[in-house]
Formats: structure tokens, sequence, C-alpha cells
């Protein structure tokens, strides 16, 4: 898939001697307008308004089209244009030569398998409003965008940005910044959040944000101090800080449903996005407690990582997560966040899962499995790696490997190994990981065993298992 910006570019003329010529005036009529640009307008609770402006008559579909929910959800306004599902892509299709399409958007805030809530609804009537659910690709003709089968790697147009301007009478957050009546922000092909409504904007040393109103007290109260706390300390171990002020939007759904439920992460624009419910919530808890902590570390890390630029491989998800639960762990721990005792512990678990996940696959075969390949088995990788540095830490391995390889814009499980050498470790241990990373593994538990003793992790058992992994001093 292609990715392009709207480049506007101003050529200035030079003549050598006395005389000069002057570069002719550009009015607003010389630039092109975007091939697709919209204009939301805020419905509140009820319909919000879509206006889709088109260069050229021809169908467009949303990229993410997960869960079939426009069906229900969307309108399209008058005959100018209809709204059609084509291989697994809403798609919306202009009749004769239209270029203007406007749609009823009813706010959908239902789970969505493997993507973000379009809609993320907060008790007091604000709302966290997902961007990227407008997408919009040019998809040529009606039988392109069936072929595509609900593949969108298949896909080989140019995905161009897409302005939008986002109407409404209340307050708007957006990257931290406040707006009113409207904002123009733009789609490119991955979206953020914005918030929507009249909740008092909480401003820490490192971010700003919204915390639900609603959210219970003993978990509000601590909040704000607790996370400036996370971004000092990440700011200080990184060695930067980051470029824009992160937005943090913490949505609280309510009490229904048993246990605890959470969704979010780390966005673009540095905004960190969470909405949680559940009977768990009603009463002080510091499991639950320690779990919010953890969430809000562990995606911070992700936003500093992504300040380099740099993205990973296929099949390398396992270095940024596992480091940033590796990351996350140990700075809470040694910020006093986290009990020593109990994250060791949590560390022999992520070890049992990955054991279990890697018999017999490859860690790029565990990771399309489910989350163990990426988050366990990486976690465990990065204490190994951190251990194996005599005179460094993840820290000073991730900035080496954003410096390795020749990708300016990837980083590769080979790159990973080339930072590691660089900073000390040993050739047994890059190559033990290496295997690791890259070849079927028969007897995961012998395997990572040995890479945790070669490194000095100690290891505690009990009945037979390990129960703990002991932090080095």
């Amino acid at each position: 898939m292609k990715r392009s910006g709207l480049i506007l570019t101003f050529g200035l003329l030079c003549a050598c001697g006395p005389s000069t010529v002057e570069a002719p005036e550009q009015s607003e009529d010389d630039i092109a307008p975007p091939p697709i640009s919209l204009v939301l307008t805020d419905g509140g609770q009820d319909a919000w308004t879509l206006d889709v402006e088109l260069t050229e008559s021809k169908p467009v579909f949303f990229s993410r089209s997960n869960g079939d929910y426009r069906r229900e959800t969307y309108a399209v306004e008058g005959d100018q244009a209809t709204l059609d599902r084509l291989g697994g892509f809403d798609t919306i299709i202009p009749t004769d030569d239209t270029t203007s399409v406007q749609l009823s958007v009813m706010p959908y805030s239902g789970n969505i398998q493997a993507d973000y809530t379009p809609f993320i609804p907060f008790s007091d009537g604000g709302v966290a409003l997902f961007t990227g659910q407008f997408e919009l690709l040019r998809g040529g003709d009606l039988a392109s965008i069936t072929a595509l089968n609900g593949n969108l790697g298949a896909w080989s147009g140019e995905q161009v940005t897409i302005p939008m301007t986002v109407k409404s009478n209340r307050t708007l957050l957006v990257g931290g910044d406040r707006y009113q009546d409207e904002a123009d922000i733009m789609i490119d092909g991955s979206g953020e959040y914005i918030y929507l409504g009249d909740a008092a904007v909480v401003h820490g040393e490192a971010f700003s944000g919204v915390i639900d109103p609603g959210l219970p007290a003993w978990l509000r109260d601590s909040f704000d101090d607790e996370l400036s706390v996370i971004f000092e300390a990440l700011s200080d171990r990184f060695g930067y800080s980051l470029s824009d002020r992160a937005t943090v939007m913490f949505a609280f759904r309510g009490y229904e449903g048993q246990g605890l439920s959470n969704k979010g992460g780390a966005l673009p624009g540095n905004v960190l996005a969470l909405e949680t419910s559940g009977s768990a919530l009603r009463d002080p808890n510091e499991q639950v407690r320690g779990y919010f902590r953890w969430f809000f570390a562990h995606e911070a890390a992700h936003l500093f990582q992504q300040q380099s630029g740099k993205t990973a491989d296929q099949g390398a998800a396992w270095i940024h997560e596992g480091a940033a639960n590796a990351m996350a762990g140990r700075l809470l721990v040694d910020q006093g966040l986290r009990d020593a005792a109990r994250y060791e512990a949590s560390l022999a678990a992520s070890f049992a899962r990955c054991a279990d996940g890697l018999k017999g696959r490859t860690l790029e075969e565990t990771m399309r499995a489910g989350r163990v390949g990426a988050y366990d088995c990486g976690e465990i990788i990065a204490i190994i790696s951190d251990a194996a540095l005599p005179d460094h830490d993840l820290y000073d391995l991730w900035s080496t490997l954003m410096t390795s390889g020749d990708d300016p814009a990837r980083y590769s499980a080979e790159d990973y190994f080339t930072a590691m050498r660089e900073l000390g470790a040993s050739n047994a241990v890059v190559a033990g990981l290496r295997a690791l990373a890259t070849d079927p593994v028969e007897n995961a538990t012998a395997d990572l065993q040995s890479l945790l003793a070669a490194v000095g992790l100690d290891i505690v058992e009990a009945d037979g298992r390990i129960v703990r992994i002991a932090l080095p001093g």
C-alpha cells in the first residue's frame, strides 16, 4: 500500500546579476483540491452528519470495515449514492455524476474485533471519536473492490491524506489542544481519538487528558500523579521527551458485566485511549489498580518507542511489545508503584505461557495464534536481552536498534541482534535468541531456562515449576 501526503512545493526563481525575477503569485484556485474531503457534524446522542466531497464520481470504500456495523448505523441521505458492502468493505457508490454525498451516522460504541471502538461514550455525555473509522480509499470499479475479498493488503491504489473538519457545539480536544465550534484534522491511514465534551481537561507535566468524571474515586484520585511519574521516568530513561505532549482519554462505561473489561491502546498523535467497565471497579482493589498502572506504563512506553518514526517488520512485533512489557514492569517496581515479588511472579507466568505457546512452533507462528508470542515471549526475550548487556540496558538497546540496519523506516529482528552485539552481548546468547526467534522450538522450557541462566537471571522453582524469575540487583 502506498502512503502519500498532500505536499505543496513553492519554487524560488533566482537570477544572476543585478536584475531579479519574481515568482508568480499562486492563488488558492491554482491548488488542486484533495481527491476526498470530509465534514463531520456532531449530532450528540442522535445521528451525526458526514458530508463526503469527491473530485471524481467513482466508488470509495472504508478501509476499516470490520464488524459490518455500518449496515445498521449509516444511511445515505437522498438518492445521490448508495452504501453497499462489497468484498468485505463498506462502499459508497455515487449515482450518475455525483461528487457530493451526505450520510447519516448513528454513533456506534459496540465492540469491533481487531479494531478501535468508533465512538467511546463518557459517563457525562462526552465522547471520544476515532477518526480512522472515516478513512476512505478510491476503489476504481465495483469489481475490483469485490475482488479484494476483505484483504486490504491486496489493494494497490494510492492512499491519500484526507482533510476532515469536525463541527460541534461542544469543546473539542485534539492532540492536547482545545477548539471551539470546529477543528480541522487529517486522516492518513492510522487514525486517532479526539474528544468532544465538557469534562475538565487534566494537565500533567507530560500529558493532557480527559479522565471520565464517573470513574470511581479510588482510581481517579491518584491517577494524575501516577501518570506523571510514569511519563517522567520514561522520559529520563529514553533520554528524550515526546515531541508533543501525550493526550490521555480514559472512559468509564459503568459497572455492568462480571469482572473487568478493558479496550484501548496507543495511537498516532501521542494519544493513549482506554475504555473500561465491569463489576470489579465497584470497590477498591489493588490488583485492578495495578493493572491500570501497568496498562498506561506499557502504552506510554510505546509512545516513546514510536518517537523514532521506525516501525517493526512483519513478524517482529515481539520486539516492541516485549520491550514495552519489560520496561513497564521494571519501571513500576523502581518507582514504588508495583511490588517486586509480584512482578517476578508475573515473569514466571509469562515464561510458562511462552514455553507452552512455542511448543513445536516458530515464534512467528505463535504470534499469529494469539498474544502469547508478542507479549509473553517478547517480554522474556526482553529481560534476557537486558541482562545480557554488561554496561547497557533495554533503553540503550532501543536507541541502538533505531540506528541499525539500512531501512530508515523499519527495523527487523536481525537489526535487533546486530544492536545487541554492538552493545556487548555474547555471541552465544545472541545466537540462542536468534534461534528462538526464527526456528521451530521443540523444547521451549529448556531453551528459555538455558538462556536465563546464561545471562545470570535466577530462577526460583517450587513443586517442579518456575514460580519466580528474580530481578537482577
